[in-house]
């Protein structure tokens, strides 16, 4: 296991817990993407693309906007509107990723 991954896992396994509390669980997305274990996830930055890519795969949209920080993309380009669900944002970020033309080459 990479130092990346180890970290990845760590920080998502911080995540899983805290969107699990009541606080969280009842909240708006905002306050959970202004959260610590949240923002550790994104400062990994484009080496934890794949792990995130791999999370989102597995259903976890909550990543989808950490996908966008750490790449710059924007939902409503990809997506083609401007309030996409998350739903369309992950969907579009898997096909993004899939795709033979990514930059993921040069991250």
């Amino acid at each position: 296991m990479t130092d990346v991954q180890s970290e990845f896992e760590s920080r998502h396994r911080k995540l899983a817990a805290l969107w699990k509390t009541p606080e969280y669980a009842t909240g708006s997305l905002e306050d959970l993407w202004k959260s610590e274990p949240y923002r550790a996830i994104v400062e990994l930055g484009a080496p934890a693309l794949p792990l995130c890519m791999k999370a989102l795969r597995d259903g976890d949209l909550v990543l989808a906007r950490a996908v966008l920080e750490v790449t710059g993309l924007s939902a409503r380009s990809l997506v083609g509107e401007e309030f996409p669900s998350e739903q369309a944002i992950a969907a579009a970020l898997l096909a993004w990723w899939d795709s033979p033309v990514t930059f993921r080459s040069t991250v």
